[in-house]
């Protein structure tokens, strides 16, 4: 997905936007090697897990009509 995302960026400013010149030497690839790089960190953000997930609430009825409430992961904290 970086790299989809570091493609039109690329296009934008290295190539349409004269931002890629030879003789600063820099190469193709290197230039859009660093165009991932600096798309990476907030596609990272977007698709990692939570740290803490919401918490999951459950009302469950046993044998003999007992009801007891439940909490998942218990405390509304994952243990790590």
């Amino acid at each position: 997905m970086t790299v989809a995302k570091a493609l039109p960026r690329f296009k934008e400013h290295a190539l349409a936007g004269g931002g890629l010149r030879f003789e600063g030497g820099a190469s193709l690839p290197t230039y859009f090697t660093g165009a991932c790089l600096y798309i990476f960190p907030n596609e990272f953000r977007a698709r990692r897990v939570p740290k803490h997930p919401p918490e999951v609430r459950a009302r469950v009825q046993g044998r003999g009509g007992t009801v007891r409430d439940f909490r998942f992961p218990p405390g509304g904290r994952s243990r790590r």
